[in-house]
């Protein structure tokens, strides 16, 4: 018993079919294996100043005629480059460097003290400018106080495990305010964070999650503390 001719081409239509499908899943798995194994070099986080409560308002009121200019920081974090702020351990100890996505670390920081001050109902200006503590002149525009100080600690360090991820911040700022009037630095304080997190997930999002709140904590802790405020009304008080 022979095939008929058009039962005969069915077959043979049916075999181009898979024969397609067949390569085309083929091509599939080599490009996603190709990706699979291409390998991380960067994490780029949202790093920010993200208030983690409303700033508690001080004991000691200021004058409404303050104006708070704050400068740059200067990074004196023992790195070559100051634009990484962490790194990420595989369980095969390979290193992969983290770094913001957005601005640099000390004009991250710098801006975060400048919208806590602005949420504090202070009057902060818009200007930061770069200026290292006693080494340069100040400008008369720069209003009533100086913020500065120096980034000694920033870092965020995630080891993967092949199931938990360990996740640890760690700040430390020194914090400075100055006499715009007198020229000179009248308080000094430091404040250093370490909150560290165990999760079963790695992503870019908790790394950034984890060093923003370390960074909240340290300049909520330098602005809260009753001995700055009091610092700065006597300066005020001792220049006018």
């Amino acid at each position: 018993m022979h095939d008929r001719p058009h039962d005969t081409q069915a077959v043979i239509q049916s075999r181009r079919r898979t024969a397609r499908i067949v390569t085309v899943t083929a091509v599939l798995g080599v490009v996603f294996f190709l990706l699979s194994c291409t390998a991380t070099t960067l994490y780029t986080i949202d790093m920010t100043y993200s208030p983690s409560h409303e700033p508690p308002r001080p004991v000691t009121p200021l004058a409404d005629d303050i104006t708070f200019t704050v400068a740059q920081f200067t990074d004196t974090r023992d790195i070559d480059d100051k634009a990484v702020v962490g790194k990420v351990i595989d369980s095969s100890g390979k290193i992969i460097r983290v770094m913001p996505k957005f601005a640099l670390p000390e004009e991250i920081v710098a801006s975060g003290i400048r919208t806590y001050l602005t949420g504090l109902g202070h009057t902060v200006s818009d200007m930061s400018p770069l200026w290292k503590a006693d080494s340069e002149p100040m400008d008369s525009d720069w209003g009533t106080i100086l913020v500065g100080g120096t980034i000694d600690k920033l870092s965020i360090i995630c080891r993967k495990e092949i199931i938990k991820k360990h996740y640890e911040a760690h700040v430390r700022l020194t914090v400075f305010f100055a006499s715009v009037k007198e020229g000179r630095i009248f308080h000094r304080v430091s404040v250093e964070t370490n909150p560290s997190l165990v999760h079963v997930q790695f992503t870019e999002e908790r790394l950034a999650e984890q060093i923003n709140t370390a960074l909240a904590d340290a300049i909520e802790r330098v602005m809260s503390k009753e001995t700055v405020y009091e610092a700065i009304s006597e300066n005020v008080e001792k220049s006018n």
